[in-house]
Protein backbone atom coordinates (compact mmCIF):
# COMPACT_ATOMS: atom_id res chain seq x y z
CA UNK A 1 0.00 0.00 0.00
CA UNK A 2 1.11 3.56 -0.45
CA UNK A 3 0.85 6.72 1.56
CA UNK A 4 0.71 9.88 -0.58
CA UNK A 5 2.70 8.28 -3.39
CA UNK A 6 5.20 6.53 -1.09
CA UNK A 7 5.10 2.86 -0.37
CA UNK A 8 4.38 1.96 3.26
CA UNK A 9 7.66 0.86 4.86
CA UNK A 10 6.00 -1.84 6.96
CA UNK A 11 3.97 -3.19 4.01
CA UNK A 12 7.15 -3.45 1.89
CA UNK A 13 9.28 -4.85 4.71
CA UNK A 14 10.31 -8.51 4.34
CA UNK A 15 9.31 -9.08 7.99
CA UNK A 16 5.87 -7.52 7.63
CA UNK A 17 4.18 -10.51 9.28
CA UNK A 18 6.45 -10.25 12.32
CA UNK A 19 5.89 -6.49 12.55
CA UNK A 20 2.12 -6.99 12.48
CA UNK A 21 2.34 -9.79 15.03
CA UNK A 22 4.32 -7.48 17.29
CA UNK A 23 1.79 -4.69 16.82
CA UNK A 24 -1.11 -7.01 17.61
CA UNK A 25 0.67 -8.18 20.76
CA UNK A 26 1.31 -4.57 21.82
CA UNK A 27 5.09 -4.67 21.53
CA UNK A 28 6.19 -1.04 22.01
CA UNK A 29 6.64 0.89 18.78
CA UNK A 30 10.21 1.87 19.65
CA UNK A 31 11.13 -1.81 20.12
CA UNK A 32 9.66 -2.70 16.72
CA UNK A 33 11.32 0.35 15.18
CA UNK A 34 14.73 -0.67 16.47
CA UNK A 35 14.26 -4.33 15.58
CA UNK A 36 13.09 -3.78 11.99
CA UNK A 37 14.83 -0.54 11.08
CA UNK A 38 11.65 1.47 10.48
CA UNK A 39 10.63 4.77 11.99
CA UNK A 40 8.18 4.76 14.87
CA UNK A 41 5.85 6.93 12.77
CA UNK A 42 5.94 4.44 9.90
CA UNK A 43 4.99 1.55 12.18
CA UNK A 44 2.31 3.64 13.88
CA UNK A 45 0.79 4.63 10.52
CA UNK A 46 0.86 1.02 9.34
CA UNK A 47 -1.04 -0.14 12.42
CA UNK A 48 -3.76 2.50 12.01
CA UNK A 49 -4.05 2.55 8.22
CA UNK A 50 -3.29 -1.00 7.08
CA UNK A 51 -4.24 -3.37 9.90
CA UNK A 52 -7.90 -4.12 10.25
CA UNK A 53 -9.39 -4.91 13.68
CA UNK A 54 -10.09 -8.43 12.38
CA UNK A 55 -6.43 -8.97 11.47
CA UNK A 56 -5.32 -7.64 14.84
CA UNK A 57 -7.73 -9.97 16.66
CA UNK A 58 -6.55 -12.97 14.61
CA UNK A 59 -2.92 -12.23 15.34
CA UNK A 60 -3.61 -11.69 19.04
CA UNK A 61 -5.23 -15.09 19.42
CA UNK A 62 -2.86 -16.96 17.11
CA UNK A 63 0.58 -15.60 17.83
CA UNK A 64 2.21 -15.12 21.18
CA UNK A 65 5.69 -13.83 21.84
CA UNK A 66 8.27 -16.60 22.05
CA UNK A 67 10.78 -16.83 24.89
CA UNK A 68 13.43 -15.42 22.51
CA UNK A 69 11.21 -12.42 21.71
CA UNK A 70 10.52 -11.88 25.40
CA UNK A 71 14.23 -11.97 26.23
CA UNK A 72 14.97 -9.43 23.49
CA UNK A 73 12.10 -7.28 24.80
CA UNK A 74 13.47 -7.46 28.37
CA UNK A 75 16.93 -6.43 27.18
CA UNK A 76 15.61 -3.56 25.07
CA UNK A 77 13.37 -2.29 27.86
CA UNK A 78 16.20 -2.51 30.41
CA UNK A 79 18.48 -0.47 28.16
CA UNK A 80 15.74 2.14 27.69
CA UNK A 81 15.08 2.40 31.40
CA UNK A 82 18.78 2.78 32.12
CA UNK A 83 19.13 5.52 29.50
CA UNK A 84 16.23 7.46 31.03
CA UNK A 85 17.59 7.08 34.54
CA UNK A 86 20.97 8.47 33.44
CA UNK A 87 19.32 11.38 31.60
CA UNK A 88 17.14 12.14 34.62
CA UNK A 89 20.15 12.02 36.92
CA UNK A 90 22.00 14.59 34.78
CA UNK A 91 19.01 16.92 35.06
CA UNK A 92 18.80 16.32 38.81
CA UNK A 93 22.46 17.31 39.19
CA UNK A 94 21.77 20.52 37.28
CA UNK A 95 18.79 21.26 39.54
CA UNK A 96 20.90 20.47 42.60
CA UNK A 97 23.56 22.95 41.47
CA UNK A 98 20.92 25.62 40.82
CA UNK A 99 19.20 25.09 44.18
CA UNK A 100 22.57 25.20 45.93
CA UNK A 101 23.53 28.43 44.08
CA UNK A 102 20.25 30.01 45.18
CA UNK A 103 20.74 28.89 48.79
CA UNK A 104 17.57 26.78 48.83
CA UNK A 105 18.59 24.21 51.43
CA UNK A 106 15.27 22.38 51.51
CA UNK A 107 15.33 21.97 47.72
CA UNK A 108 18.92 20.68 47.92
CA UNK A 109 17.79 18.07 50.44
CA UNK A 110 14.79 17.00 48.30
CA UNK A 111 16.86 16.77 45.13
CA UNK A 112 19.60 14.87 46.96
CA UNK A 113 17.02 12.37 48.17
CA UNK A 114 15.67 11.93 44.65
CA UNK A 115 19.22 11.50 43.34
CA UNK A 116 19.85 8.77 45.89
CA UNK A 117 16.70 6.92 44.77
CA UNK A 118 17.82 7.28 41.15
CA UNK A 119 21.25 5.87 42.03
CA UNK A 120 19.74 2.95 43.94
CA UNK A 121 17.36 2.07 41.10
CA UNK A 122 20.16 2.33 38.54
CA UNK A 123 22.37 0.07 40.66
CA UNK A 124 19.58 -2.50 40.94
CA UNK A 125 18.98 -2.39 37.20
CA UNK A 126 22.68 -2.77 36.42
CA UNK A 127 22.85 -5.66 38.86
CA UNK A 128 20.09 -7.38 36.91
CA UNK A 129 21.76 -6.64 33.57
CA UNK A 130 25.17 -7.85 34.71
CA UNK A 131 24.05 -10.96 36.60
CA UNK A 132 26.39 -13.79 35.69
CA UNK A 133 28.56 -11.56 33.54
CA UNK A 134 32.31 -11.99 33.79
CA UNK A 135 32.94 -8.76 31.89
CA UNK A 136 31.79 -6.08 34.33
CA UNK A 137 32.36 -2.37 33.81
CA UNK A 138 31.81 -0.19 36.88
CA UNK A 139 30.31 3.23 36.25
CA UNK A 140 31.36 5.56 39.06
CA UNK A 141 28.52 7.95 38.24
CA UNK A 142 26.02 5.58 39.86
CA UNK A 143 27.91 5.25 43.12
CA UNK A 144 26.60 7.14 46.16
CA UNK A 145 30.24 7.97 46.96
CA UNK A 146 30.48 9.93 43.69
CA UNK A 147 27.36 11.89 44.61
CA UNK A 148 28.84 12.71 48.04
CA UNK A 149 32.19 13.73 46.53
CA UNK A 150 30.49 15.88 43.91
CA UNK A 151 28.41 17.66 46.55
CA UNK A 152 31.50 18.24 48.73
CA UNK A 153 33.46 19.70 45.79
CA UNK A 154 30.62 22.02 44.84
CA UNK A 155 30.26 23.17 48.47
CA UNK A 156 34.01 23.82 48.75
CA UNK A 157 33.94 25.91 45.57
CA UNK A 158 30.99 28.04 46.69
CA UNK A 159 33.24 31.06 47.57
CA UNK A 160 34.70 30.87 44.04
CA UNK A 161 31.71 31.20 41.67
CA UNK A 162 33.72 31.14 38.42
CA UNK A 163 35.66 28.02 39.42
CA UNK A 164 32.45 26.43 40.71
CA UNK A 165 30.67 27.07 37.41
CA UNK A 166 33.63 25.67 35.44
CA UNK A 167 33.75 22.53 37.57
CA UNK A 168 29.96 22.10 37.34
CA UNK A 169 30.13 22.36 33.54
CA UNK A 170 33.02 19.89 33.38
CA UNK A 171 31.19 17.40 35.59
CA UNK A 172 27.99 17.74 33.60
CA UNK A 173 29.77 16.73 30.40
CA UNK A 174 30.55 13.40 32.07
CA UNK A 175 27.07 13.05 33.54
CA UNK A 176 25.12 13.32 30.29
CA UNK A 177 23.88 10.10 28.66
CA UNK A 178 25.49 10.69 25.26
CA UNK A 179 28.96 11.12 26.67
CA UNK A 180 28.50 8.26 29.13
CA UNK A 181 27.58 5.94 26.27
CA UNK A 182 30.51 7.22 24.22
CA UNK A 183 32.90 6.74 27.11
CA UNK A 184 31.55 3.24 27.74
CA UNK A 185 32.08 2.43 24.07
CA UNK A 186 35.62 3.85 24.25
CA UNK A 187 36.40 1.69 27.30
CA UNK A 188 34.96 -1.43 25.65
CA UNK A 189 36.95 -0.95 22.46
CA UNK A 190 40.08 0.22 24.24
CA UNK A 191 40.45 3.30 22.04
Amino acid sequence: MSIKGRECGACAHPDRASIELGLANRVPLRVLSKRYGLSIDSIHRHRHKHMTPELTAQLMTRGRLTEIDLEHFRTTESEGILHHLVALRARLYQSLDQADDEGKGSDVAKISSTLLKNLELTAKLLGDLNAGSTNLTQNILILPEYHGLRTAIMQALKPYPEARAAVANALQTYETPTLIEGEAQRVRTGS
